[in-house]
């Protein structure tokens, strides 16, 4: 009888229609990660990158520690491993991140359904994702933030399901995917403090028989991820609190909220970069709706706003403040804030609303017409992003200087010779 109702369900229309969506958005951000992905020289940062994974995985680890490398070694480890695999061309030593980008966009939309959020909401969020053009660029970089971004998905993705109920599989895949975070980025910290948070208020606000069972399994995989994290941590410590970037410290918390959500909405590349602030207000408006609108939908609702606020403003919060002392202010680092700033932006505009009448149709058109706009917008980011001239800031002019670099390496072996951009 189960099964019968499950399989009925399967072959509803509407259901059709969401996964034939989700196939086409994953197919999307596919292509447009692998677009020319393999065009330009490594640049930027990727050139550290290439640089570590030439060692052994034993000397990874020794030059991470000894030349104050501030990530930890995780992604590198990833690097290595898959160039090991297949090659070092620029395209196969970009993938690993694109294809996080890509598990990205199906978390994102996973996590959705998990929180029981409307099928165009959780649709939306993964377009935003799959279109954004802050998400793709750092798809498209031999760098650890495409990872970040899958990975804390997924762990919070893990967490909630933990909240409803304790499950050992679950829990595994919670300590595993958590360590692995925290081992490919710092800044995962913000998002593992964000689920304890939630996890733990969550805790003393429900009355619920099998509570004390689930908190104890929390606790128990906050200690399995800090424990399997601790040898690194207590060897880097130095390296990731002491750690000066070439950025700059951050603004004031305002100027930091207009920057972080102008990147993610429309990137660097926004060929209307006068309209950005206005596109800043009108996504802070569709957070207080969204928040609202989960509030006032009932207690599970309610737990569900509070999950994504504190995913949402805590990490960002954090990653302000580790700023104020010290030049490492940098959207980049503020990744993780995607996932639920596009779920809650896109259940503002998408979701569905109870009101009817004039003031339901009013607010309804209203919405819908705002989420439009900033899809509109991001994919106007996205193409100026894909068609600029400029990669990691440098113009396209530099490859006449590195035609000139390859012709003095002619006459070296071509495996010998590795061109990047810093």
């Amino acid at each position: 009888m189960i099964s019968q109702t499950t399989v009925e369900l399967d072959m509803r229309p509407s259901a059709w229609l969401e996964r034939l969506a989700m196939g086409l958005l994953l197919l999307s951000g596919l292509a447009i990660r692998i677009y020319h992905l393999g065009f330009p020289e490594l640049a930027g940062d990727e050139g550290f990158s290439y640089v570590f994974i030439q060692r052994t995985y034993a000397e990874i680890i020794a030059d991470t520690l000894s030349m104050g490398e501030p990530h930890p070694v995780g992604s590198y480890f990833i690097f290595k491993a898959w160039s090991s695999l297949v090659g070092s061309s620029e395209f196969v030593l970009r993938f690993p991140s694109a294809w996080f980008g890509v598990l990205a966009i199906g978390l994102t939309y996973r996590l959705g359904r998990e929180l029981d959020l409307s099928a165009g909401a959780r649709i939306g969020a993964a377009s935003l994702i799959a279109l954004g053009p802050f998400s793709a660029f750092y798809s498209r970089e031999m760098r650890m933030y495409g990872m970040l971004l899958a990975l804390t998905v997924a762990s919070t993705l893990l967490m909630w399901r933990l909240s409803r109920r304790f499950g050992w599989r679950t829990f595994i895949a919670y300590v595993v995917v958590s360590w692995l975070a925290l081992n490919t980025h710092y800044y995962a910290g913000f998002v593992l403090i964000a689920q304890n948070l939630f996890f733990l208020g969550n805790a003393l606000l429900r009355r619920v028989e099998h509570m004390s069972r689930t908190l104890a399994g929390w606790i128990l995989a906050q200690a399995g991820v800090l424990l399997g994290s601790s040898p690194w941590l207590i060897a880097a410590l130095s390296i990731a609190t002491g750690y000066h970037g070439a950025t700059d410290r951050s603004p004031d918390l305002l100027s930091a909220l207009f920057v972080y959500l102008g990147s993610f909405l429309v990137g660097q590349h926004f060929p209307v970069t006068e309209a950005t602030p206005a596109l800043v207000w009108l996504c802070l408006v569709l957070l207080v709706v969204g928040l609202v609108k989960l509030w006032l939908g009932g207690a599970d609702k309610r737990s569900v706003g509070a999950l994504l606020a504190i995913y949402l403003f805590v990490p960002l919060l954090l990653a302000w403040a580790n700023g104020l002392n010290r030049p490492v202010f940098s959207q980049r680092y503020a990744i993780a804030a995607l996932g639920p700033l596009y779920l809650i932006v896109a259940e503002a505009a998408w979701g569905r609303f109870s009101l009817h009448g004039l003031p339901g149709a009013l607010l309804g058109w209203g919405r819908v017409g705002a989420g439009l706009l900033i899809l509109a917008a991001t994919i106007a980011g996205l193409q100026g992003y894909l068609r600029s001239d400029k990669v990691d800031g440098h113009p396209h002019i530099w490859r006449k200087f590195i035609d000139v670099i390859n012709r003095y390496a002619e006459s070296l072996p071509a495996s010998d010779v590795r061109v990047a951009l810093n």
